[in-house]
């Protein structure tokens, strides 16, 4: 598992038991991360306001009008997270859609879960755990 991780570029500094488990605490120093950065490429340590765009997007012509858009969470996330759609945004056989009603702030659109085999009904998945 030791070398596992330093070949992750975060190195175990040691092993520590706990009650029932058994912690690895790793170095985080050599991994980068993307920060601001001023207009001579220097790392701003503590920004008034962090600008950094997600890899996808930093190319994107569109960050701009999507800086405008509100913080919720959009319809196409709450997809992805329950399975409907995947990564790329191609549907899965998760579910499937019964029904779409439109509404005066968007569309409101029942979906059946289906089984991981695509073929028969099951219980809607777990929300995911709160980060907040």
């Amino acid at each position: 598992m030791a070398s596992a991780l330093a070949a992750k570029h975060t190195p175990v500094l040691r092993f520590e038991d706990e009650d029932y488990k058994i912690l690895a605490v790793c170095s985080l120093a050599d991994l980068t991360v993307r920060v601001p950065v001023d207009k001579h490429g220097v790392a701003i340590w503590k920004p008034i306001q962090r600008e950094v765009a997600p890899r996808d997007c930093a190319a994107c012509s569109l960050v701009p009008v999507c800086r405008q858009l509100p913080t919720g969470t959009g319809v196409a996330m709450l997809w992805r997270r329950l399975g409907l759609v995947n990564a790329a945004g191609v549907p899965t056989r998760r579910g499937r859609i019964v029904w779409i009603q439109e509404e005066s702030d968007g569309v409101v659109v029942g979906v059946e879960f289906m089984g991981t085999s695509g073929t028969h009904r099951s219980a809607p998945p777990a929300p995911p755990p709160r980060t907040e």
